[in-house]
C-alpha cells in the first residue's frame, strides 16, 4: 500500500495480529507524515517482534522517530541496541545533543531563547542528513 501511494488505506487497516512486515509499513507511513508518536509507536513492536533482527533503515528510522518525540530514553537504548547507529557521520553531534543540557528558559532572554532554537536546528539538521542518507 505504502509504495503505491495509499498510506492512508494502510493506516485505515486493521489485523488482529499484525505481522512484523505489516507494522514496518504502519510505521513507515507514520514516518512520512511525521506523526512521530505513532511512528515510533509501530517500529517498538516491530522491534519487539524482530528485536537485533531489525532492518537497519527501520532502526535509523525508529531513532529518528523517537527522538523527534522527545523520548531521549528510547533513543538512547536504540544506540546502545543497534552499535552501528553510532557509526553515522552524524551520530556525534546526535549523541551530543541528547547529553547535553538545554540552555535554561528562564530568565527569558533573547540570547537563551536563540540559544535552544539554534541547537534545535543543528539537531534537526543532523537528523535529516541521517535520514536522506539511509532511504
Amino acid at each position: 500500500y505504502a509504495e503505491t501511494g495509499q498510506t492512508e488505506a494502510v493506516l485505515e487497516t486493521t489485523k488482529g495480529e499484525p505481522s512484523a512486515s505489516f507494522l514496518r509499513l504502519r510505521a513507515d507511513a507514520h514516518f512520512k507524515r511525521e506523526n512521530w508518536a505513532d511512528a515510533e509507536k509501530n517500529y517498538r513492536m516491530v522491534w519487539d517482534k524482530l528485536g537485533s533482527e531489525m532492518a537497519f533503515e527501520d532502526a535509523v528510522n525508529f531513532l529518528l522517530a523517537s527522538y523527534r518525540n522527545g523520548d531521549r530514553m528510547q533513543t538512547i537504548q536504540l544506540s546502545q541496541e543497534f552499535p552501528e547507529l553510532t557509526e553515522l557521520p552524524q551520530w556525534a553531534e546526535i549523541a551530543e545533543s541528547l547529553t547535553r543540557e538545554p540552555a535554561q528558559l528562564l530568565p527569558l532572554r533573547q540570547d537563551n531563547a536563540q540559544s535552544r532554537v539554534d541547537d534545535a536546528a543543528q539537531t534537526l539538521q543532523n537528523l535529516e542528513s541521517v535520514s536522506s542518507g539511509t532511504n
